[in-house]
């Protein structure tokens, strides 16, 4: 290549100088491009220069090979002994990939659901997905199989998904070394399947860490939550952090049986009485201050500006109060309970905190009370969440029945509509009541639902959501006017293509 080199930089000087004042050529390095310089010759000096540039160009560009490399060659990526997916699931990551990346959860569940790996091509943009969304990263890595650890170990941005997160040598060095992400992730991951070492990587560098690491950690505690890290979440009630005090006592009113929820228990059967007999009724009683230990159990001593103090403090105390204590303590379902009689100015407060307090401790039975007796009483956001909590079999029903009482059409007044754009998918039944609904809405097609741009939004959702055989229904549930109007044209496409890409891969 030297050689090459220098020939090259004496034909740029020989072009400079002209053939005029210097008609000789240099001589070519021996080789197979001085025989081609030898067998295109001319006897004019000036062609034979041009001849010869366009040879060693041509030589320089495709016929040198490059220099050996003395790194060591990568090892090939294991074999695995899963097939690759079919064509038209390649296909179908392609098309979702571009433009309904939504999708994307669901094609991976359908995938892993066959025991076949991701296309190979689609390994990079898996990871880099991954990185982004770590809710997506156990899915993908098990579609990846044993590609997505091999290609992870080339590229740092990738670090998550490398066996290291198996080693206990690599793990400890990356949690006393890495940046805060980097350790997030290894926890996270090492959380999913290990939880008590996960805890324990916690434990071990706790009292050097920053507030704002030491709140990060307590947070992803979140995911495998149990009574085995009460112990660490207690302790860090006495942070000297807010933030983390705050998400410890946040996690702690999750579990039933936390020394937190004890306290809180006894507390709130001091501020909320069942009076039985021929009027049985609910008292409430306020607390009259907010002290050091109910601040320490999470308590903020000052309220949102909506609410006055004593109203925020109990709220508080009942929405981290296990709900099945008033089931015990007054030997009362959870509907009998619902409709006792209260005083009308303390009933919101009331159904908030207990639905507050069912979805902290994750309670079904009380939830699907609260939605089945009380959803005219709750806000939209409170309901959706209540709603997200039940399986299909107890939440498809109630939202059924929601559809159909309502008597106003789908969109942002609806009171189903938020639990409907939750992201949770619907079977059959619900899709034929959403569809029904649809109709409703539709016909006739009037100035202010074409106007709707919460209804435009909602229709996005409802593709991600309905029951994938019933695509064509629900296509033909829209008018076919619609498509006149120019604020619908996207909203349209969408829809469609959502619904008949879901069933073609429900298909695959």
């Amino acid at each position: 290549m030297t050689h090459l080199t220098a020939y090259w930089d004496e034909l740029t000087a020989l072009a400079l100088v002209g053939t005029a004042r210097r008609p000789t050529l240099p001589e070519p390095p021996p080789g197979p491009l001085a025989d081609l310089i030898a067998q295109i010759a001319a006897p004019d000096p000036a062609v034979a220069l041009l001849n010869a540039t366009a040879a060693t160009t041509l030589y320089r560009r495709a016929g040198a090979l490059p220099p050996l490399s003395s790194a060591a060659p990568l090892a090939p990526c294991p074999p695995d002994k899963r097939e690759a997916c079919s064509p038209q699931m390649a296909r179908h990551f392609s098309t979702l990939l571009a433009n309904h990346r939504p999708l994307l959860a669901e094609w991976l569940a359908l995938l892993n659901a066959t025991g076949m790996h991701a296309p190979n091509e689609a390994a990079p943009a898996l990871l880099d997905i991954a990185r982004t969304t770590p809710a997506l990263r156990p899915a993908i890595l098990q579609a990846l199989g044993n590609r997505g650890p091999w290609l992870a170990g080339l590229n740092p941005a990738w670090a998550f998904a490398t066996g290291a997160t198996h080693n206990p040598a690599a793990i400890e060095a990356i949690w006393q070394t890495g940046a805060r992400s980097e350790r997030l992730a290894r926890l996270e991951h090492l959380r999913a399947g290990q939880p008590a070492p996960a805890r324990a990587l916690i434990e071990a560098t706790w009292r050097t860490e920053k507030a704002d690491d030491r709140a990060a950690f307590v947070a992803a505690l979140n995911d495998g939550l149990s009574q085995d890290d009460e112990p660490f979440l207690e302790a860090a009630l006495d942070d000297r952090s807010q933030a983390v005090r705050a998400g410890a006592a946040e996690l702690l009113a999750r579990l039933p049986d936390s020394r937190l929820a004890a306290r809180m228990t006894a507390r709130a059967l001091e501020l909320l009485h069942y009076r039985g007999g021929l009027f049985a009724k609910i008292e409430l009683t306020m607390p009259t201050a907010c002290d050091d230990a109910l601040q320490r159990d999470g308590v903020a001593r000052k309220p949102p500006r909506s609410m006055g103090e004593r109203a925020w403090w109990w709220r508080s105390i009942i929405a981290r109060t296990p709900p099945v204590v008033w089931t015990n303590a007054w030997n009362q379902s959870p509907a009998a309970i619902l409709k006792l009689r209260t005083a009308q100015e303390w009933r919101p407060l009331l159904l908030e905190a207990w639905a507050a307090a069912a979805l902290n401790y994750r309670d079904q039975t009380w939830a699907a009370a609260l939605v089945d007796h009380a959803r005219s009483e709750l806000d939209a956001g409170s309901l959706a969440e209540l709603l997200s909590l039940l399986p299909a079999a107890r939440r498809d029903p109630l939202l059924i029945t929601m559809l159909n009482t309502a008597r106003t059409p789908l969109g942002r007044e609806h009171p189903a509509m938020p639990a409907l754009r939750s992201g949770v998918a619907w079977g059959p039944e619900l899709t034929r009541a959403v569809i029904a609904a649809l109709k409703r809405t539709f016909n006739p097609l009037r100035q202010e639902t074409i106007t709707n741009w919460h209804l435009r939004a909602a229709l996005e959702d409802f593709a991600l959501a309905m029951a994938p055989a019933l695509a064509e229904e629900a296509i033909a549930a829209l008018p076919l006017a619609l498509a006149d109007y120019d604020l619908w044209h996207d909203t349209l496409r969408t829809y469609t293509e959502r619904l008949r890409l879901r069933r073609e891969m429900a298909h695959h």
